[in-house]
């Protein structure tokens, strides 16, 4: 699911409307007294933003929120108090106008903090494509096939049978190779040893299927931010220019 954030204009306050005009318990801006005839002619046909939004991002999808949750842990929330309390984690809620002016603080100490949180990825080693990741000491797992199970985590690529408690891992590698032996059966070979499991080629959604694949764990980038930490800093600028919260939506 993606999110996007917002910023309502103010054009409802330059108006001379607020109090018949506001915020909902949801952060949402309606008509608050709809018997009101002038808010109500103002807030059908008044503001010349569409949908009363002066400001628009796209943030990505909540599985990338949960990624930058997952970064901002391991720098420490207790030097990014502001965004543990606002960063999203559904596709509603809001950051208060008046913790703007933090969030931005706090946005600058993500960005010269992220190089010291490690972040594990599964490469296609004949090009370097990542095909999925997870950060710090938290795993991930990106597929399955019934009761198996296939993922990362710092100690490399695994496979789960789920059918058993606990769940036994069947296949670990760091570095492995792949090969489809029909029948919906996959090969898999690594510094362990050998398995053949019913499950799918890992990365075959990607033009060539991998045949070499390697989990490496390496230092985060902020480049790999940019985009969130952009579009995060153009909402707050807007927010503060007109004193009204950041939305997600």
């Amino acid at each position: 699911m993606g999110l996007s954030g917002f910023v309502y204009c103010r054009c409802w306050k330059d108006a001379g409307l607020e109090g018949p005009i506001g915020f909902d318990e949801d952060g949402w801006l309606d008509l608050l007294t709809p018997n009101d005839p002038v808010a109500r002619r103002w807030f059908a046909a008044g503001c010349v933003h569409e949908n009363f939004r002066v400001a628009w991002a796209d943030l990505g999808s909540l599985g990338g929120q949960r990624a930058i949750r997952q970064t901002c842990e391991a720098i420490g929330w207790s030097l990014l108090p502001t965004l543990r309390d606002v960063l999203p984690t559904t596709n509603d809620g809001w950051i208060p106008a008046a913790d703007v002016p933090a969030v931005l603080s706090e946005l600058e100490v993500f960005e010269s903090q992220v190089s010291t949180v490690a972040e594990t990825v599964l490469l296609d080693e004949a090009t370097g494509h990542a095909i999925c990741g997870c950060i710090g000491s938290h795993g991930s797992v990106f597929g399955w096939t019934g009761k198996l199970h296939a993922g990362i985590d710092p100690d490399g690529f695994f496979v789960l049978d789920t059918g058993t408690d606990p769940p036994a891992v069947v296949f670990r590698a760091k570095r492995f190779v792949q090969r489809a032996l029909g029948g919906d059966v996959v090969e898999f070979t690594g510094e362990n040893g050998t398995v053949r499991l019913p499950l799918f080629l890992v990365g075959s959604v990607l033009p060539v299927t991998p045949e070499r694949l390697a989990v490496v764990t390496r230092p985060q980038s902020a480049q790999r931010w940019g985009h969130w930490l952009g579009s995060l800093r153009m909402l707050c600028a807007a927010s503060l220019a007109a004193g009204n919260p950041v939305k997600w939506g």
